[in-house]
C-alpha cells in the first residue's frame, strides 16, 4: 500500500473515525497503533534523496547518557536524557572511517505530530515518556524509522545536530517557515523529536495544511498535515 496522503481518507477509518466516538479509555491496541502511524496526526512517507540519489554515510560515535542538542535558554535537562545520545565528532579521523562513503537511504519514515492531545494519549496509553518540560510551547513533531547512522555527524563537518535544526521546518501558505530550534534523539525506533515554538507561529484550519520539511545531507523528508482533519473533541488539536 502506498503512503498515504494528507486530505485523503484512511481506508481504515471508513467506518467512523474512533477517536471521536470512542474515550480514549476505551480504545484498543490496535487503535492507539493505527493513531500513531497512519490518522491525520501521523503521516508515513518514504525518504527521497536528492541530486544523484547518494546521500553521505557519517561516522559513528556514541556517548550513551546526554541529550542530542544545546538546550533553550532557561531549560532544565530533559526528563528523556537518560536514555537519549549525544553524537560529537572525534579529534582526529580514524583509517577506514571515511564519511564520503555513498549510502542511500529510500525506506518508509513515520511523521506524527506529538503535542498533539490524541497522540499525547495514545503515547500515554502505550506507556510511552511524556513529552520533556522542552516542548512546552511548542509544536513537537516526530520522525520514526530513519538508520541510526542519520543523526551522526560528518567527520570535519558541522555537527549533524546544526544541520537538523537548520534543516528542518514547518511551513504554512506563504508565512516564513517556521524552523526547529530544539531536537531530541530518542534510540526507540531510532525516533528524533523536533520543537517549533507555537509563539508568532498560530496554526488555523482556516490554514488548511501545514507542512514539514527536514534536508540532513542529500536526504529529504517531506509530510503534509490537513489542518482541517486534526480534530479532537470538537477542535483542532496540534
Amino acid at each position: 500500500m502506498g503512503a498515504p496522503i494528507a486530505g485523503q481518507v484512511f481506508p481504515q477509518l471508513a467506518q467512523g473515525e474512533f477517536w471521536k466516538s470512542k474515550p480514549p479509555s476505551d480504545w484498543s491496541t490496535e487503535e492507539v497503533a493505527q493513531l500513531t502511524t497512519a490518522s491525520p496526526w501521523a503521516v508515513k512517507t518514504r525518504v527521497k534523496m536528492a541530486g544523484s540519489g547518494l546521500g553521505t554515510r557519517p561516522m559513528v560515535v556514541n556517548r550513551p547518557g546526554t541529550t542530542d542538542v544545546p538546550r533553550p535558554p532557561g531549560r532544565q535537562s530533559p526528563s528523556l536524557e537518560a536514555t537519549a545520545e549525544r553524537a560529537v565528532p572525534p579529534d582526529t579521523e580514524s583509517p577506514g572511517m571515511n564519511s564520503s562513503a555513498p549510502v542511500a537511504f529510500y525506506g518508509e519514515v513515520v511523521v506524527s505530530w506529538e503535542s498533539a492531545a490524541p497522540i499525547r494519549l495514545a503515547r500515554k496509553l502505550a506507556r510511552h515518556e511524556p513529552l520533556a518540560p522542552e516542548f512546552d510551547k511548542h509544536y513537537a513533531v516526530r520522525i520514526t524509522g530513519l538508520p541510526a547512522q542519520t543523526f551522526m555527524p560528518d567527520t570535519g563537518r558541522t555537527p549533524v545536530i546544526f544541520r537538523l535544526l537548520t534543516g528542518t521546518t514547518l511551513a504554512v501558505n506563504t508565512r516564513k517557515p517556521r524552523q526547529s530550534d530544539y531536537v531530541l534523539r530518542m534510540p526507540e525506533k531510532n525516533s528524533i523529536l523536533f520543537a517549533f515554538p507555537t509563539q508568532g507561529f498560530s496554526l488555523r484550519p482556516a490554514d488548511h495544511f501545514v507542512s514539514f520539511a527536514m534536508d540532513l545531507n542529500q536526504m529529504m523528508v517531506r509530510a503534509r498535515f490537513d489542518l482541517r482533519l486534526m480534530t479532537f473533541e470538537e477542535a483542532m488539536a496540534v
